[in-house]
Parts: C-alpha cells; structure tokens; sequence
C-alpha cells in the first residue's frame, strides 16, 4: 500500500494564465506526494535545467493551459481540476493507467477492461471501464469522448476497484493525497506516437538489431508525434514550423511538460514503490503480450493466471490494434498506424545535433534502458 508521507496542504481554486513558461531548473522534494512509501521519508527528484529558447507557445499560436507548472489540454477547467488532484476520493485499490501521450495508454485502457469482463467486450468500452479522470472537468467534447460523459458522483458510486487515465506527473496525480496503484508504461519513442499494427511491432526488435537507433533517434519520433497532435486537434491550434517546434518540445513547452521529467521521475518512483507503482515498457508488451498481461492481471486483484490460461489470451486476441479497430469502440484517434524513423523525415541536421545533446544531458544517471529485442539494450 502507498503511505502519504504528509498531509496535502489546502490549495485554492486560482485559475492560471495561460502560456506561463517555467523553464527554470528546480528540486522538488515530494515529502507530501501520496507516493512515498514510509511517512518521514525524504524522496527528492530533481529537475535538469530545461532547454533555453526565445520561442514561446504565441509564436506557434500552440493553446495549452497550466496545472501547477505543467502545460496540459486548453480546454480543462484549472480551478476544478486543481481542486480534483486535493480532494478526489480515492482508494486503496484505485488503479490509475498514467503515461505520457503516445506511450500506450489506449492499449493498456483495453487489456484493463478486458480483463476485468472476462475477456470480452460487451457493451461497454475502454472510455466506460477508465475515464480520463480529469476530463470530467473539460471542454464537453473531450469530457464524452474520454470519459463518456461520467459524473464525480456516478464515479463515487462505483464499486471497487475503479480504473482511470490520467497524463499526470507524480505530484500531480488526482488521487485526493490517499494511498492508490498506479500502472504506468514507458515507452522506447524512437517508435511513440499512436499504436501500431501488431505485426510491425513484434518485428521491431529485428529491425533495430540490424539498424540500432542512436539515443536522441529514441526521442525524435515522439517530437514528431506531438507536432503532429498538436496541429490536428482543433483545441491546440498550433500552427508553425517544426524546427520551432523542436525547440518547444525539448524546453517542454508541450502538452504534458517535459517527457524527460515526466518519464524520469515516474520511474524513480517505481523503484521506490513497486508494490504500488507497476512500471512496464511497450516493448516489454509487444515481445510477450500474454506474460505483461499476466502481470496487469496480478497487479490490478484479477488474480495470478497462468499465460496460456484463457482469460490471458481472450484479452491478447481482442487487446491487438485489428481488433481494437474493428470492434472495441475506442475513438479512431487513439488508435493510429504509423510507420518507424518519420523523425528522418522531419529533423535537419542542426535540430538533430542539439537534439542529441539535450537527450544527452536530461538522461545522464537515470539508469533507465529499453530493451529493443534481440539482445539489443540501451
């Protein structure tokens, strides 16, 4: 069980500017995160200083509001989400699906409700079984296609466990300051952005064994994604070159904030909270769905099933990206096909050589490696 190490101070309803830039290098000592594992602890994480630009989100007319310092959707309602991160009511056995954009968090929202109805669809959905809790506090739109137009109250009322998405970093996880679970899935970005077909990533390991990726190669396709996502949603309107998009990801003027915070942090969480924290990589589910999925399973009370029992391969089966399309009910938006390297198509030299530098800095110490298949690990 997750102990808060302290109480969560009372906040007021302020509405933030929107644009806010935050660019400073800060440490943060998360003594009042509902994560820490023993009261009196210290857990420190420490923020590198971000890259410098000029470039601000007016320049590329990019919309995106502020929680707490971090850049989230324009249209969520700050005052009432604030208040949702200090006082929802959560519960031990809450399991929250918390990832950074494009990094699995569909797939993992269907493998959830699938196995939590016997490995079948049903009438319901992914948006029925884990709402995107803050949605429930967003523009109409986002608050039905994310979370199906569910209420707090109707939330309340559900029995337990309940599931939801949430983008959060750490210290901004909508969980009320009280003990709760958390699945949260890193994934290697050389090929984030949107799922996709089963068949091209179970041969990804092959492909980088031949032709292995350089670090900042990891990143770049996950800029290019976020450009993309920010320029097709109407509620971002952005519209620029990607050259200062570049420039606006690395200093983590984007949606969600900095990916390196936001990845680093979550996993130094998980080495300090395991039993709470369930940290899986995308490359891990692709290389062995029904082994990863034994162990969401596990996690979330379903109970401790064998790989070949068949509730594990029902929900492998219906879990893929051709069966998602054809029949889960899950918005065609959050279930792409792409191909892998469209950073090359994108990235001139000089954005790639201060790329590479930057991933450089950010990563330095971390400890964190991805396993790309075939014995390739960086």
């Amino acid at each position: 069980m997750l102990h808060t190490c302290a109480p969560t101070p009372s906040r007021k309803r302020v509405t933030h500017k929107h644009h806010t830039r935050t660019h400073a290098s800060s440490t943060t000592p998360l003594t009042a995160s509902p994560l820490c594992t023993q009261a009196g602890e210290l857990y420190t994480f420490s923020s590198k200083p971000a890259f410098k630009t000029e470039l601000t989100l007016e320049d590329l007319s990019y919309n995106l509001t502020t929680i707490r310092g971090k850049y989230v959707n324009p249209t969520f309602n700050v005052a009432e989400v604030e208040n949702l991160i200090d006082t929802f009511d959560s519960r031990p056995d809450d399991v929250f699906i918390c990832t950074y954009p494009k990094c699995g968090t569909t797939w993992t929202q269907q493998i959830v409700h699938l196995l939590t109805h016997d490995g079948e669809q049903g009438d319901t959905n992914i948006y029925d079984t884990a709402p995107w809790l803050e949605t429930i506090y967003a523009a109409p739109i986002l608050h039905e296609r994310e979370a199906g137009n569910v209420t707090l109250e109707q939330l309340e009322e559900r029995p337990s466990p309940r599931f939801f998405k949430s983008h959060a970093d750490v210290p901004s996880l909508p969980c009320g300051g009280k003990p709760t679970k958390v699945i949260t899935i890193s994934r290697n970005p050389k090929v984030s952005g949107g799922a996709r077909t089963f068949r091209a990533l179970v041969t990804l390991g092959r492909r980088l064994a031949s032709r292995p990726p350089t670090p900042r190669h990891l990143v770049q396709d996950t800029c290019v994604s976020m450009y993309k996502h920010a320029g097709e949603k109407p509620e971002f309107g952005m519209k620029g070159e990607f050259s200062d998009f570049v420039k606006l990801f690395l200093s983590g003027q984007c949606e969600c904030g900095s990916f390196f915070d936001f990845t680093n942090e979550w996993y130094a969480e998980s080495l300090r909270n395991p039993e709470n924290v369930l940290w899986m990589t995308y490359e891990e589910m692709v290389a062995d769905p029904s082994g990863s999925i034994c162990k969401i399973a596990k996690f979330i009370g379903i109970g401790d099933l064998e790989p070949d029992s068949e509730l594990i391969q029902k929900t492998v089966e219906k879990s893929s990206v051709a069966s998602m399309k054809a029949s889960s009910g899950v918005y065609a938006g959050n279930v792409r096909q792409g191909g892998i390297g469209n950073w090359r198509k994108h990235f001139s030299e000089e954005d790639s050589a201060f790329f590479d530098e930057e991933y450089q800095k950010q990563m330095e110490g971390v400890g964190l490696t991805y396993d790309f298949g075939d014995g390739l690990v960086m």
